[in-house]
């Protein structure tokens, strides 16, 4: 804010691990509506950290970077991607109209030569306007059957899924996303309700190359899921719904597809219910301590089942849990 105190401009850059922007979210929001502006940092995320840890899983965080009023954020996939959303970032600071910035990046190793950046100059400044704007086509085919959109680590995965595709006689169109958070917003101001510039959708997702769509990134799938409703599409989102318990326990997930396992309800060794996280280990033997995981299994089952059940069903009430001794 020293630049409306004391005309003084600033340009304050905070890094940390992107799990812990949760637990900056709150001083950085009250920042940012009390009219600071900053750049935020967290890196490194998603699969970068999965070594370290569940306490480490960060899942989340794109899409408070999309719900973050006063915050444009990024998710870039590649180096000179990173150098243009930085440098979008740090111009908006310090302005009237200005507003703080996100950027999510990864320290995973990435092929640049990937990025294939047009060495024309006039098709490299219309690349780079499309990066900060949200996105940019990676690669286009003559008569997609599909599109795959993808952002920030996943995008080599998403190129190489294309290729695969090719080879099976389905032609596949790759978009890199930059920015859920902008695309967001075009979507919004191309339905009049919000004020903003939506020609980056005609540009990437133009209506003659409509195409089912299947979105992807290194967190909670339904981030980009809004992205069919630009051509009102058919799409899927594969992504990571759950993972290890956030103590650090063994117990594991299984996909959310298919039917509801039947096997005793699960909990990890700290007596957290594994239900929330789509568990199929043996519940461990030192669960308890008054919950009742198994109750809440059950419920969860006649849920998808047979609807919601009566949380007063016999069946369904917690065995009353002795006292210690």
């Amino acid at each position: 804010m020293t630049w409306s105190r004391w005309g003084r401009l600033l340009l304050p850059i905070g890094v940390l691990y992107d799990p812990f922007v949760e637990r900056a979210l709150e001083p950085w929001s009250y920042g940012i509506y009390a009219g600071g502006q900053s750049i935020l940092i967290g890196t490194p995320s998603g699969v970068s950290l999965a070594p370290e840890g569940g306490a480490h899983q960060s899942i989340k965080t794109p899409s408070i970077g999309l719900e973050q009023p006063g915050c444009v954020s990024y998710e870039p996939a590649f180096v000179v991607d990173t150098e243009w959303t930085l440098l979008a970032g740090l111009a908006r600071l310090g302005k009237p109209d200005g507003c703080s910035a996100y950027l999510r990046l990864s320290t995973r190793p990435v092929d640049q030569s990937l990025a294939a950046v047009p060495a024309d100059p006039a098709a490299r400044e219309r690349r780079r306007r499309q990066v900060v704007s949200g996105a940019y086509p990676l690669r286009r085919t003559e008569a997609p059957a599909v599109g795959i959109a993808a952002m920030g680590a996943v995008v080599p995965e998403a190129l190489a899924a294309a290729e695969r595709l090719e080879g099976e006689g389905i032609a596949a169109d790759v978009i890199c996303v930059t920015s859920p958070d902008l695309l967001y917003r075009a979507v919004r101001a191309r339905q009049g309700h919000e004020a903003a510039e939506s020609w980056i959708l005609d540009q990437v997702f133009p209506a003659d190359r409509a195409t089912p769509l299947v979105t992807v990134l290194d967190g909670h799938p339904h981030t980009l899921t809004f992205l069919a409703t630009v051509n009102r599409v058919p799409t899927t989102a594969p992504g990571r719904v759950g993972g290890r318990c956030w103590r650090r326990c063994s117990v594991t997930t299984r996909p959310s597809k298919g039917p509801p396992s039947r096997s005793p309800a699960p909990s990890c060794r700290f007596g957290w219910p594994a239900v929330a996280w789509n568990c199929r280990r043996p519940p461990c033997a030192t669960a308890p301590h008054g919950r009742d995981p198994a109750g809440l299994f059950r419920m969860r089952v006649q849920r998808q089942q047979h609807g919601r059940p009566s949380a007063h069903s016999p069946a369904d009430r917690p065995e009353p849990h002795p006292p210690a001794a």
